[in-house]
């Protein structure tokens, strides 16, 4: 039949959306972010090891992210976040922290680089 979308272009399909940080398969479901209380960016490493997030159209920076939760997000890498719960004593002027929920897309396919190992072999 015409017109019909198969099981592999559906697939397809899906994953493009994901990488764009527009949905996400979360428990053998899929969702679309805007109605979650994630939100997909772009990591921007700082100096320290912690990044911010930058999203949306203009893609400003919006989120902090510390090094410990990053889970493994390089510069350049798509990612989807969610808010860090904390109580905050009176209102800041600082970024909300969020925590990397998954990599969507890679920055690079493959790493270059020499392999420092600590420790014994």
């Amino acid at each position: 039949m015409q017109g019909e979308t198969s099981e592999e272009e559906l697939a397809q399909a899906l994953d493009l959306l994901q990488q764009d940080g527009l949905a996400v398969e979360w428990n053998r479901r899929w969702l679309a972010v805007r109605f979650t209380d994630w939100v997909a960016g772009v990591v921007q490493q700082l100096s320290g090891g912690d990044a911010l997030i930058r999203s949306g159209q203009r893609g400003e920076a919006g989120y902090f992210v510390s090094a410990r939760n990053l889970k493994g997000a390089l510069a350049g890498d798509t990612v989807l976040v969610r808010p860090v719960k904390r109580k905050r004593k009176q209102p800041d002027q600082r970024l909300p922290e969020v925590t990397v929920v998954r990599v969507l897309k890679h920055r690079h396919r493959t790493l270059v680089g020499p392999l420092e190992m600590d420790g014994e072999r």
